[in-house]
């Protein structure tokens, strides 16, 4: 598993390499917070094969304004450092494995 705490000063640094999931939620959002699992078993299950940061929105409002993350919950997908796909909204787990698959 790969997870990673981003901020705004280092957030291009560490989506510049390799493939990142960054779901976006607020902590104040039950339907957010729920969904945090579902984003960490399926960093478990890509293993080193993919990143996954997650954002508070409400701790990180840069982080989250600077990409337009204005829907909660989010969900980036990069690609050495390019923005591939966006997704708002609830996802299930197996539509965020259709999101990653795409760009694997």
């Amino acid at each position: 598993m790969s997870k990673i705490q981003i901020n705004n000063q280092d957030y291009e640094a560490k989506t510049s390499e390799g493939l990142v999931l960054v779901y976006f939620w607020r902590g104040s959002d039950p339907v957010s917070r729920i969904l945090v699992s579902a984003v960490e078993k399926i960093s478990k299950e890509y293993g080193e094969t993919l990143k996954v940061a997650s954002v508070d929105a409400e701790e990180q409002p840069l982080v989250a304004s600077r990409l337009g993350a204005s829907t909660f919950p989010g969900y980036h997908i990069m690609k050495d450092g390019e923005l591939v796909e966006r997704a708002w909204g609830v996802k299930y787990e197996s539509e965020l494995r259709q999101l990653i698959e795409k760009h694997l």
